[in-house]
């Protein structure tokens, strides 16, 4: 029998627990009316991702919000992306001084950095470094390793110059685990820069799999020691050998690592050459998505062959992606995921197939929708949460009144 102090216990857990989930609800309400963010809801009970896309030259403004649409439909994550805007309130990463978002650190249950140089104040220094002292994860992209700094003329510059926050400084290393180095040449003109391949000890790594090598259009990053160290103090998953050295850069090795990772203080992942165009190759969208399910401690939702990588609509960069002196803004936040479906309860159960063409094959005749009853016989059922054939109930067949097959079944 259960004891009387027992059952009062557990009814007050309920009760914290469904107060916490309304707060949640109601802060996540409050986010979708902000002019300076770009939202999709995800499911109750999923990890909340916020996106830092900073940066005027490598189109964190493309594949940033690529990214966190994957892990809010494949994965059912809250996920949001701030960005450093104009005085009207316009995406525009040449502004240094125009980074939103840092007092959403202390909720969200990780923090992606794609920024360069981006001007810190004291306040928001201080909300930041909330975030790092928490012990909260963190997964930065490229310039993260050099992505804040603050004005020489701010108010408070002394205090944040006494803080670290300077240019490459401390703050940045202990956050990365080693200092920006410059890297290493080439030009557009030159095709691809860098070959990619896994660290031959690290294969059975959760953030590995599935992962191929591959050739990167983007400069190596070099990355030295930690001030005061003597050795990396990460481990490498991914390193890059470059195609072209500078003259100046001669003495550095032409192999670098590109894709590290730490678990102290905090787990965290960085990844040096992400380029917009970086991510057309499947493999690195895998090795970012993987890199976050890991430092969010999922990694058991990392299927042996990899996570699910394909995009959900036309991945549109243009050619050039860094932004000059002269070129237009990128928009309002709220226009970046206005054509994307937010996550729902969906799932498509079909027969098990050892790849995505044999499924979509069976599709007429082994699938049901929304919740029906029965599943195929002859195998056991598994569940795929999202394919790109189906993008939630609203672009399902009956919403817009195309004839539905008899093999679908709805609830």
């Amino acid at each position: 029998m259960i004891q009387p102090r027992l059952l009062l216990l557990l009814a007050f857990l309920i009760l914290c627990d469904q107060g916490a989930a309304r707060e949640r609800t109601a802060f996540f309400d409050t986010l979708e009316k902000r002019a300076d963010l770009s939202i999709l809801r995800g499911k109750t009970g999923q990890p909340y991702v916020h996106f830092f896309a900073a940066e005027a030259e490598y189109g964190a403004f493309y594949s940033m919000p690529m990214l966190a649409e994957m892990l809010n439909k494949r994965h059912g994550f809250t996920v949001s992306i701030s960005y450093s805007l104009d005085r009207e309130g316009n995406i525009d990463s040449r502004v240094k001084e125009g980074l939103t978002g840092f007092d959403l650190l202390e909720r969200a249950d990780l923090l992606v950095v794609f920024t360069r140089s981006k001007y810190l104040t004291k306040e928001t220094a201080t909300q930041f470094q909330k975030y790092l002292d928490s012990g909260k994860p963190l997964v930065g992209f490229r310039t993260a390793n050099h992505g804040f700094n603050f004005s020489k003329e701010a108010p408070n510059a002394d205090y944040l110059r006494t803080q670290g926050w300077t240019h490459k400084g401390p703050q940045l290393c202990r956050m990365w685990k080693h200092k920006f180095g410059g890297h290493h040449g080439g030009s557009p003109k030159d095709g691809m820069l860098t070959d990619i391949y896994p660290d031959a000890q690290q294969t059975g790594h959760p953030i590995l799999r599935g992962v191929k090598p591959y050739p990167d259009p983007r400069h190596l990053y070099i990355l030295l020691n930690e001030p005061g160290k003597d050795r990396y103090d990460f481990t490498a998953l991914m390193h890059g050998k470059a195609r072209k050295i500078f003259d100046h850069k001669k003495h550095l090795p032409e192999v670098q690592p590109t894709v590290i990772f730490s678990e102290q203080p905090r787990r965290t992942v960085y990844s040096s050459t992400c380029g917009a165009d970086t991510f057309k190759n499947p493999n690195a969208r895998r090795l970012a998505l993987q890199g976050i399910l890991w430092a969010l401690r999922l990694e058991d939702r990392i299927p042996k062959s990899g996570v699910d990588v394909d995009f959900f609509r036309d991945y549109q960069i243009p050619e050039d992606t860094h932004l000059r002196e002269g070129d237009p803004h990128r928009g309002r936040p709220a226009e970046v995921f206005a054509s994307a479906t937010p996550a729902d309860d969906y799932q498509m159960v079909l027969m098990p197939a050892a790849d995505k063409s044999k499924r979509l094959a069976l599709l007429a005749e082994t699938h049901l929708i929304k919740g029906g009853s029965e599943t195929p016989a002859q195998q056991p059922a598994v569940a795929y949460p999202y394919l790109n054939i189906y993008q939630g109930k609203e672009a399902s067949l009956c919403a817009i009144n195309r004839p539905v097959p008899n093999a679908f079944r709805a609830r």
